[in-house]
């Protein structure tokens, strides 16, 4: 079987979506971002992983950064999603759910002998 059609292979490619996805309720730090994503079934990402992914997304308007310069500790560069990072979310979260469900269908049907 080919690397990409593994489980880890379709994971890894949902990633910068599951990252514009974790990142929409809120504005998050990288740390935190690593932790959310290892809740929900991300657990190998690393920051060597997420920065570029991020740096990616920023450059392609999805996400925009600030730093934030708390009184508890040094500053942090958190992340949040643009309007469009929010359109694509919704529009990736629509697409990931209607092909969830043509692979049940197909895999419900019977061959069709011709």
């Amino acid at each position: 079987m080919a690397r990409d059609l593994t489980v880890e292979g379709v994971v890894r490619s949902a990633l910068p979506i599951a990252i514009l996805a974790a990142l929409k309720p809120q504005a998050t730090h990288g740390y935190a971002l690593i932790e959310l994503l290892s809740t929900q079934g991300f657990s190998d990402v690393k920051g060597g992983t997420l920065y570029p992914i991020l740096a990616r997304l920023e450059q392609q308007g999805l996400v925009r950064s600030a730093w934030d310069h708390s009184q508890s500790g040094p500053g942090r560069k958190m992340f949040t999603t643009t309007t469009e990072g929010d359109r694509l979310v919704d529009a990736a979260t629509k697409a990931w759910q209607d092909m969830g469900q043509t692979l049940k269908n197909l895999s419900t049907l019977g061959v069709v002998q011709s």
